[in-house]
């Protein structure tokens, strides 16, 4: 049987200053294990047919802050790791950007993030993007808090809308 945890930061913090996370039941590893992040190839969706060139865009993960490194293929995260999530398109004046229905978990049960708008669903996970002013760049700050048990990873699919 396949079951999500979702964890706010709120109540995962107020559960550890009581006490109660000390391998009291089967979630308690699932909480405070570190996992790897897998994410799927970036979804473009292209609004405008006539272009034939698409600009080259990417979503990277930053410990903390976006100036931070990148996290790298091999690297783990635990829940209580603060994600800065930085999407941008390069080498574009002719395109626009929007982040939208992004989703993480599996295939069959997906944890919704950010709807078919660019706005967020899960607060607790990551706040809904802020765009630059060329709206070819965005960041947006969050959690990794979703975990699959029995799983080492947690998986993300994210759509970028030109």
């Amino acid at each position: 049987m396949i079951v999500y945890l979702l964890i706010s930061s709120y109540i995962l913090m107020a559960t550890i200053i009581s006490g109660f996370v000390r391998n009291i039941d089967n979630f308690s590893d699932v909480i405070t294990s570190d996992v790897s992040v897998i994410m799927d190839e970036l979804n473009i969706i292209n609004n405008y047919p006539n272009f034939t060139s698409l600009p080259q865009c990417q979503l990277t993960l930053h410990r903390k802050l976006c100036t931070n490194p990148a996290i790298k293929a091999h690297e783990t995260v635990g829940w209580d790791t603060r994600i800065c999530f930085n999407w941008k398109c390069l080498n574009t004046s002719e395109f626009v950007m929007r982040v939208e229905s992004c989703w993480t978990g599996s295939i069959h049960n997906p944890v919704f993030l950010i709807d078919e708008n660019g706005c967020s669903l899960e607060k607790t996970m990551i706040r809904s993007p802020r765009y630059y002013a060329n709206l070819t760049q965005a960041h947006s700050l969050g959690w990794l808090s979703v975990r699959l048990v029995g799983s080492k990873h947690i998986r993300f699919m994210f759509f970028l809308s030109l």
